[in-house]
């Protein structure tokens, strides 16, 4: 019984592992993807703020006043506004990334939704096919009842009007 268990989970078991390794083929490159641009993303961004940082070291260093006057702390209050930013824009990064990693499972998810519906819809087609063969074929069992029935009936008013005749004649 067990086995007849197993054998019946089998292509269950089968579209499942398809479906699992479809879903790897078809996110693994959207996820390389993602963290390629996310990368791309840091780099340009640390390449901003180190050039952002050497132009304001530059201007710094070029003031003839002294090193801590306000060129000092003008460069000092741009250097925190650059961090400020970059760490604003590696969480929107970050929060990106986690919206389009939430959205690919869902879409997935609606993949299989899809062709489980799919194929239950397919099952069902193939069930009212079924379904109509049985009915077609018990309408026509039924016609050739009735007129096996109407037959036989003609056949008895006939015998019963020669057995009358015989009767009557006598």
């Amino acid at each position: 019984m067990l086995s007849l268990a197993e054998s019946s989970n089998a292509p269950f078991n089968m579209i499942w592992k398809k479906k699992a390794e479809r879903c790897k083929a078809e996110v693994g490159p959207l996820k390389e993807e993602i963290k390629r641009g996310l990368l791309n993303m840091q780099e340009l961004a640390r390449s901003r703020l180190c050039e952002e940082y050497r132009t304001n070291a530059e201007y710094a260093m070029s003031s003839t006043d002294d090193p801590f006057g306000p060129r000092a702390m003008e460069t000092a209050g741009l250097l925190n506004d650059q961090h400020n930013l970059l760490e604003e824009s590696q969480r929107l990064c970050a929060e990106s990334e986690e919206i389009g990693a939430s959205t690919l499972g869902t879409m997935g998810i609606q993949r299989d939704q899809l062709e489980s519906t799919s194929a239950r819809l397919q099952e069902t087609l193939t069930t009212t096919e079924q379904a109509r063969i049985i009915l077609n074929n018990m309408i026509r069992k039924a016609l050739w009842n009735k007129i096996f029935l109407y037959s036989i009936i003609a056949l008895l008013i006939f015998f019963n009007g020669l057995a009358l005749k015989h009767i009557i004649s006598k």
